[in-house]
């Protein structure tokens, strides 16, 4: 299945059978999470999309963009994960 798709399944099931816990947290939190993330204003789509633009996953047949998709959701976040830390490296290096 597809790395967008287990996514949203995912984060659905994670309401669904999680919410009380989350039940009087503050949203300012989770929103400062999304924040320091690199996440916040771009959604889960653009993400693909710039992943799809580097042709770090290929699959017979397929768009960049379809490639992306039918990735294992895992490896998907291990490399946008992976890539948001080198950035955050150089970034902290060029500040010095």
């Amino acid at each position: 299945m597809g790395c967008f798709f287990l996514l949203r399944r995912t984060l659905n099931y994670i309401h669904e059978n999680y919410s009380p816990l989350f039940a009087g947290k503050s949203k300012a939190k989770y929103a400062a999470a999304a924040k320091s993330s690199g996440l916040d204003g771009f959604g889960w789509y653009l993400q693909i999309k710039s992943v799809a633009e580097k042709n770090v996953f290929t699959h017979n047949n397929l768009s960049a963009i379809k490639s992306v998709e039918k990735t294992n959701l895992y490896d998907f976040l291990m490399y946008i994960t992976a890539n948001a830390s080198e950035n955050l490296y150089q970034q902290k290096i060029s500040d010095l």
